[in-house]
């Protein structure tokens, strides 16, 4: 039922820890051949600075802050390769402290009326297993 709503499903995974962030910029991937030399050179960076460096090869967003890294992605066929970027990158940065990791997935979702709205809503948790504690279970305000 999800495919007949989903227009949009972001990969994000989010590493806690304390991190150097000058040290991920596009050419020091390609330089421990985790992208190609290519897409260093047409990584669209944002911003490299001692607190935080950002950029996007295309297929993957980059973030890193001095407590957060996050590798961020849209597009569905990428999923694997950016789980597999992100491992590698703190299998070579090891010695980097890792406090927690989330892995999030965030689905974007096309309901353009009320009743494709109650229908989903209905699915994900039926209305029925409130009726015993609430009249008229609806959400009232978003």
């Amino acid at each position: 039922m999800l495919e007949r709503y989903l227009q949009i499903e972001t990969l994000s995974i989010v590493f806690i820890g304390d991190f150097n962030p000058v040290i991920l910029q596009p050419f020091w991937l390609a330089n421990k051949n985790l992208i190609r030399e290519d897409e260093a050179s047409n990584a669209n960076v944002e911003i490299i600075h001692n607190d935080i460096v950002k950029f996007d090869l295309d297929w993957v967003v980059i973030e890193i802050t001095k407590n957060r890294c996050q590798f961020r992605t849209n597009k569905s066929p990428y999923f694997e390769a950016v789980k597999d970027l992100a491992t590698s990158v703190f299998r070579i940065l090891k010695e980097t402290p890792i406090k927690a990791l989330g892995i999030n997935h965030v689905f974007d979702l096309s309901l353009r009326n009320a009743e494709e709205y109650y229908e989903f809503g209905n699915v994900l948790t039926p209305l029925n297993i409130w009726s015993d504690s609430l009249n008229k279970p609806r959400l009232l305000n978003l």
